[in-house]
């Protein structure tokens, strides 16, 4: 409904705490942080405000997770973001180079990888990078405004 109302031209100021339901329905996005706006535009430009250059490994064993954010906190110096479903994690990487070589540092500790990738970031990892914090819900939960 939202989206063919947006789509026919009508204006709509719409609040949520799904950063995946803004990045599909918003034309434009204000990420607000304890109460304050703290960064405006599209998507893409929030996106690109951050760098392209996210790394997203999954690993096999989850009870190495904190072992694996630590090291790729400390290659990359970045803070990671884990997912709510398990073993996936999230850090901006400077380069593909700088993401290579934590990948390495990775294989080199025995920890297995079942996936990894490097690309743009979603809108949560946007608004982690931007405060902080995992977005609002990221962990499966909502919080209030």
């Amino acid at each position: 409904m939202i989206r063919g109302l947006a789509d026919s031209g009508v204006t709509i100021l719409l609040t949520t705490q799904y950063l995946e339901e803004a990045d599909q329905l918003a034309a434009r996005i204000a990420v607000i942080d304890h109460g304050r706006k703290i960064a405006e535009g599209t998507s893409r430009e929030l996106k690109a405000a951050i760098g392209s250059g996210f790394l997203h490994v999954e690993i096999t064993d989850a009870a190495r997770i904190d072992e694996a954010a630590r090291l790729l906190e400390q290659r990359l110096g970045g803070n990671v973001q884990r997912s709510a479903e398990g073993a996936q994690l999230s850090i901006i990487s400077g380069s593909p180079k700088a993401a290579n070589e934590a990948l390495g540092a990775l294989v080199s500790a025995g920890i297995e990888l079942s996936d990894f990738s490097m690309g743009s970031p979603s809108l949560d990892e946007v608004f982690f990078a931007l405060t902080g914090q995992p977005g609002p819900g990221a962990d499966g939960k909502e919080e209030s405004a």
